[in-house]
C-alpha cells in the first residue's frame, strides 16, 4: 500500500500551524478532500487528476477549492488561478476569477506576503506531498476566522503538469454526509 506523507515543514510561517488529518472533523471540506485524495492515490500510486477529485465527490467540495497552476513570473514564484469555488475565502472580489495571478489576488485582499503561501504551495508540488494547516484567515474582512487549509499536488492531464488543489474553509464549515 502506498503511503502519503505530509510535508515535514518547520512551523516558521506566521499564523500557521501544521496539523494532521486526525485533528480535523470528518465532515470538514479539508478532511473530505484528504480522504478522497488518499483513496485515489492508493489506487493509482500517483497524484489524482483534477477531474478525479471533483468527480469523486458529490458533496460540493469544489465550492471550497481553488486550483492553481504554478509559474515563474519575473524570476519569482507565482500561480495562476485556474478554478475557484464559490465558498473559497476571499471570493468577495469580482476580479478573483480564473486566469488571475494568485500573488495579485493576495496583495489586493490580504495582509500577508505572497511568498509565505508560495512556500507551502511550491513545497507541496515539489515534494508531491499533502500539507495540512490550521491558520487565521489572511483576508482583511475575515481576520478573526480560524481556517483549515489543505494543499494537494494534483495532476492536470490536459498539459501533463502538477498543479495545486488548495482547499480552504473556516474551522466550523462542514459538508453533509454522503449516502
Amino acid at each position: 500500500m502506498a503511503a502519503i506523507l505530509q510535508i515535514p515543514v518547520v512551523n516558521t510561517l506566521p499564523n500557521r500551524t501544521i496539523i494532521s488529518r486526525e485533528e480535523i472533523r470528518d465532515n470538514h471540506p479539508v478532511a473530505i478532500a484528504y480522504d478522497l485524495y488518499i483513496r485515489s492515490t492508493i489506487r493509482k500510486n500517483w497524484a489524482p487528476s483534477i477531474s478525479e477529485l471533483l468527480n469523486a465527490n458529490e458533496q460540493q467540495l469544489s465550492d471550497y477549492a481553488m486550483f492553481l497552476a504554478p509559474l515563474i513570473c519575473f524570476g519569482k514564484p507565482d500561480c495562476r488561478i485556474m478554478l475557484r469555488g464559490e465558498k473559497f475565502p476571499g471570493r468577495f472580489d469580482p476580479d478573483s476569477s480564473s486566469g488571475r495571478s494568485y500573488s495579485e489576488f493576495l496583495k489586493a485582499e490580504t495582509n500577508i506576503d505572497p511568498a509565505t503561501i508560495f512556500q507551502d504551495i511550491f513545497g507541496s508540488i515539489a515534494t508531491r506531498q499533502i500539507l495540512l494547516a490550521e491558520t487565521r484567515s489572511p483576508f482583511k474582512n475575515q481576520l478573526s476566522v480560524t481556517m483549515y487549509r489543505g494543499i494537494f499536488p494534483i495532476w492536470n492531464s490536459n498539459n501533463d503538469q502538477l498543479w495545486a488543489a488548495f482547499i480552504c474553509a473556516p474551522k466550523y464549515a462542514e459538508l453533509p454526509a454522503s449516502d
